[in-house]
C-alpha cells in the first residue's frame, strides 16, 4: 500500500500529534488491558484521559480507592421534572409509555477488573499523574426514546465495530461464525506484538471498520468533537497524553486536533440545562454476568466469565507471558469445570478432562490459529457430552452459568449515598430483607391483619412497588383484579435485591429522603393532578391503605366519593367497585377510613351500577358486560348487606326482554334462572335462540356462552339444560348444525376440564343407560406400573443432573 493511500493518509492523521498516545480499545478486552499496561510503561504518559462522561470525574477518587471491588458502573441519569408523570402504578412493572411521559433517560457506565477505562485509572493512580474522564456529559447526550426499557441502558456500544460490510467479508473469509470469535483469534490471542504493534493493528481494524473516512452519525461527531476540546489543552502544555478510548472513535478525535480543525478552549462544552431538568452520577455495585451479550449489552463479551478469569492470569504476568500461557489457563478452568459438574451431579472423570484438553490443542492447530474461548467449549461439550439425550440442554445451560460468573462488586466506604438509599439499607436490614445481591431472593409469607411486624414489611414492599422499584413482587394475595382474592388474609412476595434496585432509589430521591416521605410526597402529587378518573382515584386509596399512609386516606376517600358520583363510565364504576371491596377487606387495620364509610360507598356504588345496566349500549363489549353481569350476580352472594341483590334482579328483568344481543339474553337469563326469576322456560329461551339460527348462526352458541357465563352450574342440572338442548339439536338438518357448531364450541371453552369431564359423564349417563356414573376404578396392576415408571424416571433424571 503506498504512502498516499487513504490508510496512510488517516495513519498520518494519527501520528501528527507525536505527544499524543493513542490507545485503541475495545471494551472490556482482556488483551487490550494488558497491552495498556506495557503501553503505559513504556511511554510514562504525564496525563491519563479516558473515554467517559466528563460530569462523573469527581468519582475517579473513588474508583481509585483501595476498598473499592469491581465490578462497578457508573450510574447517569437526567429527568424532566417539570413533565414527570407520577401518577400512581397499578401493575408491579413500569408501564412503557409512562416512561416515556417522564422524559426521563438514564445509562450505566460499567468497569470490571478487565476493563481497559478501568485499568487506566488504576495505573494513572500507580504513577501518580492526573486522570480524568473526556466524553461528553451525560446531560448533553441525545437519549435513546427507542430503547428497550426492560434492559440495562449501556454507554458503551460496539455495534459499529460488529456491523457493516467489512467485517462481513472478514468472517466470510475466516470462516468465522461471529465477531466474538474472530476477535479471539486476532486480538485476544495477540501477546507475542509489542503493544506499539498491538494499537497499531487496532488501528488498521478500526479505521477499516470506519471507512477510512471521518463521516459518522452526528452525536459520535458531537462526542469526538468534545473529546478533542478535552486532550487539546494538555497537548498546548507539551505533556504526554495517553488517551483511552474506543477504537472506532481515535480518528474523529484525530480530524478535530488537526489545525484546520481547532475548537476553542472557551467554547462551552454544552448549554446549560434548565430549571426544571435534573441530573446525576452515581457509583453503584455491578454484577459480572451483566458484561455478557446474552445480558443485551451491545458492548458485551460472549462467555464474560470466561476474560474475566483470563483477565487474572494475564495480570500476574505484566511484562510478557510465559510459553504455554494458554494451555495452563485452560487446564485450570478445565479443572473448575469438573468441580463445577460435580456440584451438579453429572458424572465426570479426569482422563475425560484431558482429553478435552488435548482436543483443544488439536482443534486449535487443524485450524491455524492460537486455542482460544471457542476451541475450549467445543472439546468440553464433544468430550463430555457423548450422545444427544434430553439432558444437553441442561448441559449448556450450565456451560453457560460457568463461564458467566455472578460476582458483585462493593463501593468504598465515604462515597456519598443518596439519603433515600440508606433508609432503604436501614429498613431492609430491620425487617429481614436482602440488602444486597448476595443475600440472594427471599421469599415472605405475610399475615397481613394478625401480626404487625408482617404489616410493616407488606407496608414497606408496596411503598416500594408504588415508587417502582424493582426489588420485589407480590405472587400472592388480596388483588382488586381478581375478585375470587378478596377473601385471602395472607400475602407471598419475592424479594431479590438487583442493580436497578439503587439505581431507582437514586431516581426517586428527589422525592424524600425516606422511603415512607418519597411515597407520601409521590401520592400527594398523584392526587393533585387534573382531571383524575374515578378508577385511578380508588386505586390511589388502595394503594394508601397498603402503604399504609394513613393521613392521606381521608382526603382520597372524599375526593373518591366525588369522582364515583359523577362517573357514569359503566366499565370504570365496575372496576372501581372491585377495588373498594379490596379497601373494604383491609379497613380494620386503618383508623382514619372506617368501615361505615367504606360500606356506604360500596353499596351507593354497586346501585348506581344497577340502574344503569338497563341502559347498556352497543358501546360496550357483550362478553365484557355479560362476565360483569357474573361479577355482580357473586357479589350479591358474598356481600349481601353491600349488594343487596333486589336492585340487581330488578336491573336484569329490565335488561331481559330489550336485549338483542343473544350472549347477553342468555347472561340475563342466566342471573334470573338462578334466582327463579325467569318468565319463560329454558326451553322457551333455547327455541328463540335457534330459531334465529338462519341469520345469525351464532345465536345459540352466544346464548350459552351467556347463560355458561353467569349460571354455569345450571348444565350440570340433567333435567333442565341438556333436555332442551338435545331436543331444540334434533330438529337441525347437517348443514345447520355444522352452522353453528363453532359457536356451541366457543361456548363450552368456559368449562375447566374437570367440568368439561363431568359434563361430558351427564351426557353418556343421560344417553347410555347402565353406564356407571363414575371413571371405572384404576386397576392394582395400573398402579404399580405407574409407579415403576415414576422411580424410572427418577434414577434417569438424578443420573443426568436434572433436578427432581
Amino acid at each position: 500500500m503506498s504512502d498516499s493511500s487513504p490508510l496512510q493518509a488517516c495513519l498520518a492523521m494519527l501520528r501528527a500529534e507525536p505527544q499524543l498516545i493513542w490507545a485503541p480499545v475495545r471494551h472490556h478486552s482482556p488483551m487490550c488491558s494488558w497491552q495498556l499496561g506495557r503501553l503505559f510503561r513504556q511511554h510514562q504518559p504525564d496525563v491519563v484521559l479516558i473515554e467517559g462522561p466528563h460530569d462523573a470525574n469527581f468519582l475517579i477518587p473513588f474508583l481509585q480507592n483501595e476498598q473499592t471491588t469491581l465490578p462497578l458502573a457508573i450510574y447517569s441519569y437526567l429527568r424532566d421534572n417539570s413533565t414527570a408523570d407520577l401518577s400512581a402504578q397499578s401493575d408491579d412493572e413500569a408501564d412503557e409509555s409512562s416512561a416515556q411521559k417522564l422524559r426521563a433517560s438514564r445509562v450505566f457506565i460499567p468497569f470490571a477488573d478487565m476493563s481497559p477505562e478501568w485499568q487506566a485509572i488504576r495505573l494513572a493512580k500507580q504513577a501518580q499523574v492526573p486522570c480524568q474522564f473526556i466524553d461528553l456529559p451525560y446531560a448533553a447526550r441525545t437519549p435513546d426514546h427507542h430503547a428497550d426499557a426492560k434492559r440495562d441502558q449501556l454507554l458503551y456500544d460496539n455495534r459499529k465495530l460488529e456491523e457493516g460490510e467489512y467485517l462481513a467479508a472478514l468472517l466470510a473469509e475466516s470462516r468465522c461464525d461471529d465477531f466474538d470469535q474472530w476477535w479471539d483469534r486476532h486480538f485476544e490471542s495477540a501477546s507475542a506484538l509489542a503493544p506499539d504493534a498491538f494499537f497499531t493493528q487496532m488501528h488498521h481494524f478500526c479505521l477499516m471498520m470506519r471507512n477510512l473516512s471521518v463521516d459518522s452519525d452526528p452525536e459520535t461527531l458531537k462526542r469526538e468533537q468534545f473529546m478533542a476540546q478535552q486532550i487539546q489543552p494538555y497537548l498546548a502544555e507539551g505533556k504526554r497524553v495517553l488517551v483511552v478510548c474506543g477504537g472506532y472513535h481515535c480518528l474523529g478525535i484525530a480530524h478535530f486536533l488537526a489545525s484546520d480543525a481547532k475548537i476553542s478552549a472557551s467554547e462551552p462544552p454544552c448549554e446549560p440545562l434548565p430549571e426544571h431538568w435534573e441530573t446525576g452520577s452515581h457509583l453503584i455495585p455491578y454484577a459480572l454476568n451483566r458484561f455478557s451479550k446474552k445480558q443485551g449489552y451491545p458492548a458485551g463479551l460472549t462467555d464474560c466469565g470466561y476474560y474475566h478469569q483470563l483477565w487474572q492470569q494475564l495480570s500476574r504476568y505484566p511484562d510478557a507471558l510465559p510459553d504455554q500461557f494458554t494451555q495452563s489457563y485452560h487446564t485450570e478452568l478445565a479443572a473448575g469445570w469438573m468441580s463445577f459438574l460435580k456440584q451438579h451431579r453429572h458424572p465426570v472423570a479426569l482422563p475425560q478432562l484431558t482429553d478435552a484438553l488435548v482436543m483443544c490443542q488439536q482443534l486449535s492447530a487443524l485450524r491455524g490459529i492460537p486455542a482460544g474461548r471457542s476451541e475450549l467449549r467445543e472439546s468440553l461439550t464433544a468430550t463430555l457430552m457423548k450422545n444427544h439425550q434430553p439432558s444437553d440442554t441442561y448441559f449448556r445451560r450450565w456451560l453457560d452459568d460457568f463461564f458467566d460468573t455472578p460476582a458483585i462488586g462493593q463501593v468504598p466506604p465515604g462515597l456519598p449515598v443518596a439519603p433515600l438509599i440508606q433508609d432503604f439499607r436501614l429498613l431492609t436490614s430491620q425487617l429481614g430483607l436482602p440488602i444486597d445481591f448476595q443475600a440472594g431472593t427471599v421469599r415472605k409469607d405475610l399475615s397481613i391483619y394478625r401480626k404487625q411486624k408482617h404489616q410493616a414489611v407488606s407496608q414497606f414492599l408496596h411503598r416500594l412497588r408504588f415508587l417502582a422499584i424493582p426489588y420485589a413482587s407480590r405472587i400472592a394475595g388480596p388483588d382488586a383484579s381478581v375478585p375470587e382474592s378478596l377473601h385471602l388474609v395472607r400475602e407471598r412476595w419475592q424479594c431479590q435485591w438487583q442493580t436497578e434496585t439503587d439505581a431507582a432509589l437514586i431516581e426517586s430521591s428527589h422525592l424524600g429522603a425516606s422511603v415512607i416521605d418519597a411515597a407520601r410526597n409521590k401520592l400527594q402529587v398523584a392526587f393533585e393532578q387534573d382531571d383524575p378518573c374515578a378508577t385511578d382515584m380508588v386505586h390511589l386509596l388502595l394503594q394508601a391503605m397498603q402503604m399504609g399512609i394513613q393521613q392521606w386516606l381521608l382526603p382520597i376517600f372524599h375526593r373518591v366519593q366525588q369522582l364515583l358520583e359523577q362517573e357514569t363510565n359503566l366499565f370504570a364504576l365496575h372496576q372501581s367497585l372491585h377495588i373498594l371491596l379490596t379497601c373494604y377487606h383491609g379497613s380494620g387495620i386503618f383508623s382514619r377510613v372506617s368501615t361505615d364509610d367504606l360500606a356506604g360507598l360500596i353499596r351507593h356504588s354497586f346501585i348506581r351500577i344497577c340502574t344503569r345496566l338497563p341502559r347498556i349500549d352497543h358501546s360496550y363489549d357483550a362478553r365484557t358486560c355479560a362476565q360483569w353481569m357474573a361479577d355482580l350476580s357473586a357479589m350479591t352472594q358474598q356481600y349481601p348487606s353491600l349488594c343487596p341483590a333486589v336492585y340487581f334482579i330488578d336491573a336484569i328483568e329490565a335488561c331481559y326482554p330489550q336485549e338483542d344481543s343473544a350472549l347477553l339474553t342468555g347472561a340475563c337469563a342466566g342471573v334470573l334462572l338462578r334466582h327463579e326469576r325467569l318468565p319463560d322456560s329454558l326451553e322457551t329461551c333455547l327455541a328463540r335462540a335457534f330459531s334465529r339460527q338462519h341469520s345469525e348462526p351464532s345465536a345459540i352458541g352466544d346464548f350459552l356462552f351467556g347463560l355458561l357465563t353467569t349460571n354455569k352450574n345450571q348444565l350440570f342440572q340433567p333435567d333442565l339444560v341438556l333436555p332442551a338442548l338435545n331436543h331444540q339439536l334434533s330438529l337441525l338438518d347437517e348443514t345447520t348444525f355444522l352452522t353453528c357448531l363453532p359457536a356451541l364450541r366457543r361456548a363450552f371453552t368456559q368449562l375447566t376440564p374437570r367440568e368439561a369431564a363431568d359434563f361430558s359423564q351427564t351426557c353418556l349417563s343421560e344417553h347410555v343407560p347402565g353406564l356407571p356414573g363414575q371413571t371405572p376404578a384404576i386397576t392394582e396392576e395400573t398402579l404399580l406400573a405407574a409407579q415403576a415408571l415414576k422411580e424410572q424416571l427418577r434414577q434417569t433424571q438424578t443420573h443426568w443432573g436434572i433436578p427432581v
